[in-house]
């Protein structure tokens, strides 16, 4: 069904917002006139379920390869919550260090949604921000990899 965890993970993310059976299909289930779904076709059940069994896989996960699923795909107010948790794993990471910036600065690169938009977020040229967007970036992939890698091997999904 999905070509990499990826899509799995954007599917979830979608899937979350979505009602299982709309206004429509509650007026032709009452009146019994459901139109024929074909054997092999996937219903909104199963799209929900296929959904939940991706956000089992996800929950199951360490806290921080959670927080970056989160920071990655989820709305402004998850970013926030998860760029707290980001902040203290990636101001371990011995490039970061060298910036020498706060947990509240690491937290505004990480939930900045682009490069300008941190340089005024931290009142530093473009430059200096993309630098430390840079090395905020790099101390996070080992994260993302880990997640990609954990839900291709639950799911089955072939790598991409």
């Amino acid at each position: 069904m999905f070509k990499s965890a990826d899509d799995a993970i954007r599917f979830a993310f979608r899937m979350r917002g979505k009602p299982i059976i709309s206004m429509n299909s509650n007026v032709y289930m009452s009146k019994g006139e459901i139109g024929g779904s074909g054997h092999g076709k996937l219903t909104a059940y199963d799209l929900h379920a296929q959904s939940g069994m991706i956000w089992g896989c996800m929950e199951r996960l360490p806290r921080e390869q959670i927080a970056w699923v989160y920071a990655v795909y989820g709305e402004a107010r998850e970013k926030r919550v998860a760029a707290r948790v980001l902040a203290w794993y990636v101001a371990k990471d011995i490039d970061v260090r060298g910036m020498k910036r706060s947990n509240a600065d690491l937290r505004r690169v990480i939930e900045s949604r682009s490069i300008r938009h941190c340089a005024k977020l931290l009142g530093v040229t473009p430059y200096k921000a993309m630098r430390i967007r840079r090395a905020v970036t790099a101390a996070m992939e080992p994260l993302g990899f880990a997640v990609y890698e954990e839900l291709q091997r639950k799911m089955g999904l072939n790598r991409a």
